[in-house]
């Protein structure tokens, strides 16, 4: 028998929506954030406009393509609770890594990671 792992996310706790909304803010948070660490990224680093590009696009890249990943994983589960707070932990793990990264490929390393994380959002959401 094949679980709705979303659906079950979204009945948990009223509907699920807090765990979500939770999800969500620190998804969106971490991807606001990016954007204004530019200048300061670029002064530390020593990189231009083209590789500040880069890191949201290879954050965008993980993003498209883990997704695919994790909806049959989500689909799987019968209780996503552990799912969401993996990627609670995911997010806030990589992109406290950002932060202490030393070379521009850990800082690349990095947001794939925290994107890869952030992917586990949108199959949640259902």
């Amino acid at each position: 028998m094949r679980h709705n792992g979303a659906a079950a996310a979204r009945q948990r706790c009223g509907g699920g929506w807090e765990a979500l909304l939770l999800v969500s803010v620190a998804d969106a948070a971490d991807m606001a954030f990016l954007g204004a660490l530019f200048g300061a990224l670029e002064r530390d680093f020593v990189i231009g406009p083209t590789e500040l590009g880069w890191l949201s696009f290879v954050q965008a890249v993980a993003i498209k393509f883990t997704t695919a990943f994790w909806g049959p994983v989500v689909d799987a589960r019968s209780e996503p609770d552990g799912l969401i707070q993996m990627t609670l932990f995911g997010i806030g793990l990589f992109s406290a890594a950002t932060g202490m990264a030393q070379t521009y490929g850990q800082l690349l390393a990095c947001r794939f990671f925290a994107g890869a994380a952030s992917a586990l959002v949108r199959p949640l959401s259902g």
